[in-house]
């Protein structure tokens, strides 16, 4: 879990930095420093633990939202939503699910785009058998390694 504490030590500062300079700059500079400093070293974490468990991104969630707040001049009972909305971005738990669909849609329907190594990481239920589980749905499964 290094990364994941160094992302959260990174994070860390970046509070005590965005604090010091969030009245010196104006509303679009600021929201342009969360995209390249935090919002990317989120991702980044999110990308190397893509499929660990939620509770992991816990400290990353509590500190990504006091930097919104603190960006947007919020207080402490400000809607968490609404900060995350105010800069159209996701939680870090959405992003990682946003991050599988993407890798499912790719695998499903771009295959050319992703690594040989996913070629076959989604089987299709038709794939496996010919039994109709739930009609007007096709399952999707994760094949083993």
């Amino acid at each position: 879990m290094c990364i994941l504490t160094s992302s959260a030590n990174n994070l860390t500062f970046m509070i005590f930095f965005i604090y010091k300079i969030r009245n010196k700059l104006p509303y679009a500079i600021l929201k342009q420093l969360y995209f390249a400093f935090v919002h990317s070293h989120i991702s980044y974490t999110i990308e190397i633990y893509l499929n660990t468990c939620d509770s992991y991104f816990d400290k990353l969630t509590i500190l990504n939202n006091k930097i919104l707040s603190i960006l947007q001049n919020k207080d402490l009972y400000f809607p968490v939503a609404q900060l995350y909305r105010n800069f159209n971005t996701l939680s870090p738990s959405k992003l990682h699910q946003q991050q599988i669909f993407i890798l499912l849609q790719k695998s499903l329907y771009n295959s050319n785009q992703l690594p040989l190594v996913f070629g076959d990481y989604f089987v299709l239920n038709r794939s496996i058998h010919r039994l109709f589980t739930t009609p007007g749905i096709e399952a999707i499964f994760i094949s083993t390694l």
